[in-house]
């Protein structure tokens, strides 16, 4: 049993038409759920909070609601209705709409001023569900008996849901005991305008999942205050431009720009000691509290400060340390170093009066809090996709951060895309390796482990046609992958520490002040870690937009001389943490404002990337924002009350959208002037405002994440659409479309002899809105642009045929032989129908989630739930046999022939996965030997 709760999760808009509408709701489905976290812990403790379930932990007591429906109008329905009518040939079918369409006339005539069939936007559904709250009616499927629940109302956002706008609901029983432990006791209103958007972030840090606890006593932390490095770099500035008298964004070059950076922002010192159990040698984790957030690293503090001591003629045992608001901490007490970024409760100080006044509120809260119990959220972790035979990891690339790189022939794509290509020829011809392959990659989900299994026993099952398809539509998969840019190069992501020979500098007071414009440590663009020896390297962050955000830095060899450099010695520096500096140097924007709470990095020493990067640095400068707060508006103006709770996370949920529809515009007009730039003689002009919208798309995004929290003076969707508007794809005549599907869709839709068409791998980009229409039709305009993403595109497009392979191998030649006749036809049916409802509910899921993460985490779900109905089946030798006869028969029979059977087929090799997973002694058995 996980400690995770899984939670009822259901659509505003359906909670509304159960209000208003008395649409039925049957059941609550669980696809939400609470992770272990400081909240989970806290309600635990609660008398009235309710858990249930055997193999699962389940609980109705919070809910996750949607808001991404709305509730469509009387009319709305009507047309809807009608159009259904027309396209119907089904008479119950038909005759079930006209009762409905004759109802909702007839309410709204009898009722013309009820509110019943007025239309809702799901925004204005979330104002209603946040002031009001809501309690659901439940019917009995059976009895048609309706309950209804509690009341529940507004508790806050889960830090993982908060982008996409979901938000929890409480019973209304628990909701003060949770919300005065999250805020601390604390009111935050005030008579003016709050900081709403930060509070409702920072007072659920408690809810992020976390993998394990410490103990620390707030005794033993020392806050230093921040500091600040700022210096004047040649910089593509964006501002504001007036053109025929309206406001737009432009990329202005300037030289020495003056840039700001906060050094140890999001970052504090861990000592050793805290560093237990599974953190025991990891390198950094990163810690929640109340309204507390930090990348801790891991330092041999007590040692550093007593070797200091001893060095600068100090008593360890009696010396005392100042904090920023002049407390004198024991050194030797000292285990946690802070700074102001990481405790956010700092920013309310009005709260308790002063600074130093909510600091000290905040401490005495978390040393009462279960026993100064921090929750630990991650450490850092090495690649999971492999390492090349010398032992280098291995990590995948983006499609964007390939298009931003200035490679100007194919040459270089080939020797970046080496690996893979030998890697996808190895799938395709050697056993071995498509089984290593298989391991390296299986998962709950798929049938990967399954298949290892079976070779294991019988590595014939390779020759079997069941296997074959499979193998094909791995491999294919792959290929697409590396189509889409995920292209594996020697690498990996590490943590990102800051200054911290300068934060131990500021501890013992060789840094005053708030500013430092000298490194101490590490100079420009040098940075340390072990994950290579030294040299140059090259960095990626997401998200990555243009060529300006790609970096160029040195990893130093320390001089056993320089006594900074000795310094790094105390820290546990594994593979994955790098230590970077960034007093003069303009990393934070080069990385697209990046900070230092645990924000990775991508360092590759690949020769290819590494020369092509250096070239460019002195052409691509850094983006800077120079646009400015409209601190007056009223869209920014919060007071703490729910309405504008709403008012803001609809404003998150569209920024969502925003982020996805800027990146990807981004990479169009990147492709665009890649294709515009290897032209013999490239339109300058052309060049110049595709490169400087791509700069602007960059800083818009910052924009559109903070669009809650600050109003700039420019609308960020007037912008992109703006941009939009000012480019023009490339063409495609009619005449030199090959796919037959595609010349049908385009013939029906397309006057035109020439087709506006986006670049060939346009068609693995997920959320592209500006060709949501091609995508439900399938059909995507697409034609070769000169840029890096279509040359690896092209270059994955043409791969050499497999080694010739002998004919297939019947499965049931695989099967020991055992009595079919004995075997329970009603159970041979029933797990069918349950691999192909697994089948059919994981289909749903993909088409609804688009982040990697969270799409695991529903199929988990569901693949668990699914089992758990397949496992109460207990299945014998002969009904076994019997299955695997049946799969064989259907794989590999004249059905087969038929190429619309790939869903079918897989629905088989669900089913063998069922198999295995319920009883996999038995199924393994059902298997010859070699």
């Amino acid at each position: 049993m996980t400690n995770d709760v899984y939670i009822p999760t259901i659509e505003g808009a359906i909670i509304n038409e159960n209000k208003i509408r008395d649409k039925k709701i049957h059941n609550l489905n669980h696809e939400g759920s609470i992770p272990d976290s400081l909240l989970l812990r806290k309600l635990r403790r609660n008398k009235n909070y309710i858990e249930f379930g055997k193999r699962k932990n389940f609980t109705h007591d919070i809910i996750n609601v949607k808001f991404s429906q709305s509730t469509k109008s009387g009319k709305q329905l009507i047309s809807t209705y009608e159009k259904l009518i027309a396209e119907s040939n089904d008479d119950q079918e038909i005759q079930r709409l006209e009762y409905l369409i004759n109802k909702i006339v007839d309410e709204m005539e009898k009722h013309p001023i009820s509110n019943k069939w007025i239309g809702k936007s799901a925004e204005e559904i979330r104002y209603d569900l946040y002031n009001v709250g809501f309690t659901i009616k439940l019917t009995d499927y059976e009895t048609g008996e309706v309950s209804e629940t509690e009341k529940y109302v507004l508790l806050g956002r889960s830090p993982a849901k908060s982008r996409k706008g979901e938000a929890w609901f409480i019973k209304e029983n628990l909701h003060d005991y949770i919300k005065t432990w999250m805020r601390l006791g604390l009111n935050f209103d005030n008579d003016t305008s709050v900081d709403l958007a930060g509070i409702l972030s920072y007072e659920t840090l408690v809810a992020s999942s976390i993998v394990d606890t410490v103990k620390i006593d707030p005794d033993s932390i020392l806050i230093v205050d921040s500091v600040y490095s700022t210096f004047k770099k040649d910089a593509n500035v964006i501002g504001i431009e007036k053109k025929d008298g309206k406001d737009i964004l432009a990329n202005i070059p300037k030289e020495k720009w003056k840039i700001t950076n906060e050094i140890f922002d999001g970052e504090a010192l861990a000592d050793v000691s805290l560093f237990e159990g599974e953190q025991e040698g990891k390198g950094f984790m990163l810690l929640r509290q109340l309204f507390f957030k930090a990348a801790c690293f891991n330092v041999r503090l007590t040692d550093f400060l007593s070797d200091y001591a001893d060095a600068n003629g100090k008593d360890f045992d009696s010396w005392e340390i100042e904090d920023m608001f002049g407390n004198k901490i024991p050194a030797s007490k000292i285990k946690l170093i802070i700074n102001p970024s990481c405790l956010k409760i700092l920013k309310y100080s009005y709260a308790c009066g002063s600074k130093k006044e909510i600091y000290e509120h905040w401490r005495k809260t978390v040393k009462n809090n279960e026993s100064s119990l921090w929750g630990i959220c991650k450490s850092e972790k090495e690649t999971k996709r492999g390492f090349t035979d010398d032992n280098q990891p291995l990590q995948r690339m983006s499609y964007q951060m390939i298009n931003s790189l200035p490679i100007k022939n194919k040459a270089d794509i080939n020797k970046i895309s080496q690996y893979e290509y030998g890697y996808i020829m190895d799938l395709k011809n050697k056993p071995k390796k498509f089984i290593d392959h298989l391991i390296t990659n299986k998962n709950n989900v798929n049938a990967n482990e399954m298949f290892a299994a079976l070779y294991d026993v019988n590595t014939k099952i390779i020759e079997s046609k069941i296997f074959r398809d499979f193998k094909k539509s791995t491999i294919k998969k792959y290929r697409e992958n590396l189509q889409s840019g995920k292209l594996r190069v020697t690498g990996d992501y590490c943590v990102m520490g800051s200054c911290l020979v300068e934060y131990l500098m500021k501890v013992v007071g060789e840094i005053k002040g708030n500013e430092i414009n000298e490194p101490l440590c590490l100079k420009g663009n040098e940075i340390y870690t072990t994950l290579f020896e030294p040299g140059e390297l090259v960095g990626f962050r997401n998200p990555h937009v243009s060529p300006s955000n790609l970096l160029y830095v040195d990893r130093i060899k320390l001089e056993p001389e320089n006594k900074y450099h000795n310094y790094l010695k105390y820290f546990n520096l594994t593979k994955n943490i790098v230590v970077v500096n960034s007093i003069g140097f303009e990393i934070c924007d080069i990385l697209n404002g990046c900070d230092w709470d645990s924000d990775v990095v991508f360092l590759s020493n690949d020769s290819t990337l590494t020369k092509i990067i250096k070239k460019s640095i002195d052409y691509y400068k850094v983006i800077i924002n120079d646009i400015p707060e409209d601190k007056e508006s009223d869209e920014v103006v919060y007071r703490l009350v729910t309405n504008d709770m709403a008012k803001i996370d609809n404003k998150l949920s569209k920024s969502k959208t925003e982020i996805g529809e800027i990146v990807n515009l981004s990479q169009l007009i990147m492709s665009l002037y890649w294709d515009e730039m290897a032209k013999d003689k490239p339109d300058k002009d052309k060049v110049e405002n595709l490169l400087g919208y791509t700069n602007i798309l960059s800083i818009l995004s910052g924009l559109s994440i903070d669009s809650a929290k600050r109003q700039y003076k420019v609308d960020a969707k007037k912008q992109l659409n703006m941009i939009r508007n000012k480019i023009s794809l490339k063409l495609l005549d009619k005449k030199n479309i090959k796919d037959k599907k595609l010349l049908e869709y385009v013939k029906g839709l397309h006057k035109d002899v020439k087709l506006k068409a986006k670049p060939l791998f346009w068609k693995y980009v997920h959320n592209d809105k500006l060709n949501k229409k091609q995508k439900n039709n399938k059909s995507q305009i697409t034609t070769y642009y000169n840029c890096p993403m279509d040359m690896v595109y092209e270059s994955f497009s043409k791969l050499e045929p497999a080694e010739g392979s002998k004919d297939n191998i019947k499965l049931n030649d695989l099967l020991h032989k055992y009595d079919k006749r004995k075997a329970n036809r009603r159970q041979t049916g029933k797990v069918k129908n349950i691999a192909n409802d697994t089948s059919n509910l994981m289909g749903r899921i993909y088409k609804d989630f688009d982040d990697e993460d969270e799409l695991m985490e529903q199929l988990d779900r569901i693949m668990d739930e699914q089992q758990e109905k397949f496992d109460k089946i207990k299945i014998n030798k002969n009904t076994m046999y019997a299955i695997l006869l049946k799969i064989a028969e259907e794989t590999e029979g004249k059905k087969e022939q038929d190429k619309n059977n790939e869903k079918r087929r897989g629905n088989w090799v669900r089913l063998m996965n069922h198999l295995y997973k319920s009883r996999p002694q038995l199924f393994l058995s059902s298997f010859k030997c070699n």
